[in-house]
């Protein structure tokens, strides 16, 4: 619709992916699909108690579209992107939808998915839109630079892969747009942190616990621990009913976006997660098409004639 623009996102062609199958998801239409998440009185999400809202799918999306957000725009007159207010349907219903919304999906056309670097970088991607970014214009050379000068940055019009330093940086371009915007938007959008440390769910120096704004059975309003706990359950995986967990109990999972760290577990002394260990120099990673050094997959260039 008129001053609700949507900018789609599409893998460059030849990009390496991942050779797992996710069975059974047709393919989406990216822009109904972004829609239905923005439909607040359907779903029940409470999209205006926050400024961002974004949507990560592992379903497949018509065109190979990858990302889809609502930009935002220093612009009052036009809706979209962070803090913006809701507006009827671009799809002919009835119904006000969310505009402060953005989505990736980290799965290919086919289901497969997508290498986690690149993944990570499309959320970044969509959320660069929602605060005012648009693509970097190929024409000016010192927001899309040639691969000698540094390669594209962040926001340029096809999926990067983050081979390179520049895909996981905002272009000169995008950083004077999302400027613009916040300059535009601060009053009613952004506000001073709160000097408040307790209850941000955040457990700080001179805090024993911090179970955020909720009821806790094992820490008090004042994150202090109620006797008899000796942790709390909402700020670590190694806190059991308010007690350690035991040694040996999994608080970490390795995933697809940490293929080169190792599932991580409790001691069973404290409720600290350790940080995880790295898997082997040199183990392959991401289906094959990668390996591990230092705890971070390497991509391998994946040629064909």
């Amino acid at each position: 619709g008129v001053g609700v623009p949507q900018s789609e996102f599409r893998p460059a062609l030849g990009a390496a992916f991942q050779r797992a199958l996710i069975a059974g998801r047709a393919a989406q239409h990216a822009s109904q699909y972004l829609e239905a998440f923005g439909d607040f009185e359907q779903n029940g999400i409470r999209l205006n108690d926050y400024c961002i809202n974004h949507l990560v799918t592992f379903r497949p999306m018509q065109q190979n579209i990858l990302g889809l957000a609502y930009l935002g725009s220093y612009n009052p007159n036009n809706i979209g992107g962070v803090c913006s207010p809701p507006s009827m349907s671009n799809h002919g219903r009835q119904r006000m939808i969310g505009r402060n919304i953005g989505m990736a999906t980290y799965a290919n056309k086919d289901g497969q998915p997508i290498l986690s670097r690149q993944a990570l970088l499309v959320s970044a991607h969509e959320l660069g839109h929602n605060m005012g970014s648009e693509h970097d214009p190929v024409t000016q050379s010192v927001c899309s630079p040639s691969w000698l000068d540094g390669g594209p940055y962040l926001m340029y019009q096809i999926a990067v892969s983050g081979s390179v330093r520049h895909h996981s940086m905002f272009s000169e371009c995008s950083s004077k747009q999302i400027a613009m915007l916040i300059s535009t938007r601060k009053s009613s959008c952004f506000h001073s942190a709160s000097n408040k440390l307790c209850g941000n769910h955040r457990r700080e120096p001179g805090e024993e616990c911090d179970p955020g704004l909720a009821e806790d059975r094992c820490c008090s309003a004042d994150c202090r621990l109620k006797p008899p706990a000796r942790c709390s359950d909402a700020n670590s995986p190694c806190c059991r009913g308010c007690q350690f967990a035991g040694p040996g109990t999994l608080c970490q999972r390795k995933s697809l976006l940490n293929p080169c760290q190792q599932d991580t577990f409790c001691t069973g002394l404290n409720d600290t997660c350790l940080r995880p260990a790295n898997e082997k120099d040199g183990a392959p990673c991401n289906f094959g098409v990668g390996y591990c050094l230092l705890g971070r997959w390497v991509f391998v260039k994946l040629l064909s004639n």
